[in-house]
């Protein structure tokens, strides 16, 4: 993801946040850690854009222009399923395009 927004998209500053404080090292290498809700609506405040999956738009009720909702089976389970987007190819690259601008 952050490889395509700064490859594809020319967004130079991405931050990637993970909410598990167990999450495997090799994973953390260009991802923060924000495993409080605190910490985590505090770093989306600092945020230009948010994209994550819609679960976390709670997180920011009164900063809804900023948050592009981007549902992951794993999070939300099958609640937004419809609105889920192919997550590789050319179809979410058109996807993300699409709510960047």
């Amino acid at each position: 993801m952050k490889a395509m927004l700064h490859d594809e998209m020319g967004i130079s500053d991405v931050r990637m946040l993970c909410p598990l404080a167990d999450a495997p090292r090799w994973l953390l290498e260009q991802v923060e850690v924000a495993s409080v809700e605190d910490v985590i609506r505090q770093e989306c405040r600092k945020a230009r854009r948010v994209i994550a999956d819609p679960i976390y738009a709670r997180l920011l009720p009164d900063e809804k222009e900023k948050f592009i909702s981007m549902p992951h089976e794993a999070y939300s389970g099958r609640h937004y399923h419809a609105d889920m987007p192919i997550f590789v190819g050319p179809s979410f690259s058109a996807w993300l395009k699409n709510k960047l601008t």
